[in-house]
């Protein structure tokens, strides 16, 4: 059985903060739902389709663009163990790839159905070690034969939807990415995609 919203956000209280930054990311779950002045069962699951968000798409690239959020691994892990607690796990041997149960609970209770993963181009050029390599090359191992890149500062993007036609037509709600955003304690932005990853 899933949680809402209201359910997550109080157990996220009720659990305690973040290991960091959690004095800008505890507001009490009144003060959340209040601050964005909708409910979910209403808004994301009313018969009355809302409209998307109003929202430019940046023009074309020769990669694809992605809105969404920097990866914050601890936070993700973090909502992750709290999620865990509450979820019956459906086979103990199994374990499962860290931050795909978070990332598939968004998806079921936010109904973001293109939510996934991108590697993408750091505007800021920051060295992050990640807790956890992503992405992948499909089939396995890392992608290490091009030794040019080593100039390349690249993040992991928690991507909405992409500049791409049919991704951009297809794009949420301003009260699920609100809802999102309160989650993940973060704003959403523009990030491009880097090339054979996006």
């Amino acid at each position: 059985m899933s949680l809402s919203i209201e359910q997550m956000l109080e157990n996220i209280q009720i659990s305690g903060s973040t290991p960091s930054r959690s004095s800008n990311r505890t507001l009490s779950i009144k003060q959340m739902l209040q601050n964005l002045q909708i409910s979910v069962s209403t808004s994301l699951r009313s018969s009355a389709k809302p409209p998307q968000i109003n929202i430019q798409c940046p023009p074309r690239q020769d990669v694809r663009q992605h809105y969404g959020y920097r990866l914050d691994e601890r936070h993700m892990l973090y909502l992750e163990s709290i999620l865990k607690q509450y979820l019956p796990s459906s086979d103990p041997t199994k374990v499962p790839i860290p931050m795909t149960l978070i990332s598939d609970w968004i998806v079921e209770e936010l109904q973001l159905y293109q939510l996934d993963y991108k590697c993408c181009h750091d505007p800021e050029q920051r060295v992050v070690e990640p807790l956890y390599a992503l992405p992948y090359v499909e089939g396995g191992g890392f992608d290490d034969e091009d030794d040019d890149d080593d100039n390349v500062f690249l993040l992991t993007v928690l991507s909405v939807f992409s500049d791409e036609p049919e991704s951009f037509d297809a794009r949420p709600t301003q009260a699920q990415i609100d809802l999102l955003t309160s989650l993940l304690g973060s704003q959403p932005q523009w990030w491009v995609g880097y090339a054979g990853w996006c």
